[in-house]
């Protein structure tokens, strides 16, 4: 089975910063996927200037779009405009009318991949986020979607600055993932793969990093 490195190696020329910035960056793949509730694709550009799969991600919670993994497909042409608008603005893409996977409808959007060095300077883009999200998706008037898309939204977000992943993460793959947001009380939300469920704690985390609550800040 091909892998990320391999496939990068075999057909970009990205450098090995960036490499490891989209390793780093894949450990979460799947949460971003349920967070999202949507599909979600890393895609890297190619030596002969197309785009391609090296990351995909169905949601738990919600409708999947493609029948089997996207990884070592090459860029649908009809979704390229949208690509390389968020690689040249560096700001989020969204289809203002439905895209299409084989006779599915979908809402496309795209992010840009940055990453920072160790002296904090954002370097990129280098590498692209499609996001592919079911126009059937019975959830998105919920709350509960609605404050995940919010934390995904937040998430792509902090991709684009080169702020998220962050350096020195040391999930491993026994550490359920999860992310939380903090609301004005001043309480953290969090969503956690597989169950999905808000859960207010008193407590700040920040994906592969944990630091006490505000208490402990109180004490010093």
């Amino acid at each position: 089975m091909a892998t990320l490195r391999n496939l990068t190696e075999k057909y970009s020329s990205l450098s090995e910063e960036e490499i490891e910035w989209l390793e780093l960056l894949s450990l979460d793949w799947q949460l971003l996927a349920d967070l999202a509730l949507s599909d979600v694709v890393l895609w890297v550009p190619t030596s002969d200037d197309g785009y391609l799969a090296v990351a995909h991600s169905r949601p738990a919670g919600s409708v999947t779009l493609f029948y089997r993994d996207v990884i070592g497909d090459f860029l649908r042409t009809d979704w390229r405009s949208l690509v390389d608008e968020a690689m040249e603005t560096e700001q989020p893409a969204v289809s203002t009318s439905p895209a299409w996977y084989e006779e599915n409808p979908m809402r496309l959007a795209a992010y840009s991949v940055n990453r920072r060095d160790s002296s904090g300077q954002t370097l990129g883009p280098f590498a692209v986020i499609t996001v592919h999200t079911s126009v059937a998706d019975t959830q998105k008037a919920s709350r509960i979607a609605a404050a995940f898309r919010e934390v995904s939204e937040d998430l792509f977000g902090m991709v684009q600055h080169g702020e998220f992943p962050v350096p020195g993460n040391t999930r491993g793959e026994n550490r359920d993932p999860r992310a939380l947001r903090m609301g004005l009380s001043g309480l953290t939300w969090t969503a956690s793969r597989p169950s999905l469920v808000q859960t207010p704690r008193p407590r700040s985390t920040r994906l592969g990093f944990e630091t006490k609550s505000r208490a402990k800040t109180s004490q010093r």
